[in-house]
């Protein structure tokens, strides 16, 4: 895309011009902005695409196993945590944006990162400067481009995995999870979080629409489980279903 830096141009005007097609075609939208500042895979990903790409990784070989071990070992290292990788939902500061943030289109963001337990900085040093060259990643970052082959089969692999599938592999229950979580978690935010309940004219003026969302959240949470459940009792080897 052109202007990315200068506010995403190019990506926002292509899906303000193509949103009526996108709105009823677009499956997913896969974002690939510095794919390697390090050997780590750190993604970023709307909440119903993170399993679809919690799974593919199973299948890409990186060093001597699976590109999947080495995101888990990662984590470990960095939070303690032995469990399936933790994704990050998406920003704002790259192209993804107007596919997700304005056509409604679940997205991943692709990116490998540097050691953030040594380094505990947002970006290498040489990002946006002029040293920010091939021979940069050439003799220093990715010198024979392994990373960069390990990144192209990612995004190929993902690619034939969401296109391919006899179902879209969304995983609303995932989705309406992290609805559910983040709500709660806006609330934690308050450290007089009662004080404010009951003070707060806003809160007060509105509670019948708050109750109202809360019943709506959990009510998505319920359906989408509800859904998931279907989903595993389908057989997709019945032409009819």
């Amino acid at each position: 895309w052109t202007g990315e830096e200068l506010g995403l141009i190019g990506s926002t005007e292509w899906v303000e011009e193509h949103i009526h097609l996108l709105s009823q075609k677009a499956v997913a939208y896969i974002n690939v902005d510095t794919c390697i500042k390090g050997p780590n895979l750190s993604p970023d990903a709307s909440p119903s695409l993170m399993e679809i790409l919690r799974e593919v990784t199973e299948y890409i070989p990186f060093r001597n196993t699976t590109l999947l071990n080495e995101w888990i070992e990662y984590q470990e290292y960095i939070s303690g945590e032995l469990d399936k990788p933790k994704i990050q939902t998406l920003g704002s500061g790259t192209d993804h944006a107007p596919f997700a943030f304005f056509a409604g289109i679940p997205a991943i963001n692709i990116e490998f990162t540097f050691d953030k337990k040594k380094y505990p900085i947002s970006g290498y040093p040489a990002y946006h400067t002029g040293y920010e060259t091939f021979y940069l990643v050439d003799k220093f970052i990715d010198p024979d481009f392994s990373l960069h082959k390990t990144c192209s089969q990612l995004l190929g692999v993902l690619l034939h995995a969401i296109s391919g599938s006899t179902l879209i592999p969304y995983r609303i229950d995932e989705l309406a999870n992290r609805v559910q979580t983040d709500y709660k978690n806006m609330w934690k935010r308050d450290p007089n979080h009662d004080q404010f309940i009951s003070k707060s004219d806003f809160i007060y003026d509105n509670k019948p629409l708050i109750d109202m969302l809360e019943k709506s959240i959990a009510a998505f949470v319920s359906a989408a489980k509800d859904w998931r459940e279907m989903i595993r009792d389908l057989d997709l080897n019945n032409p009819f279903l």
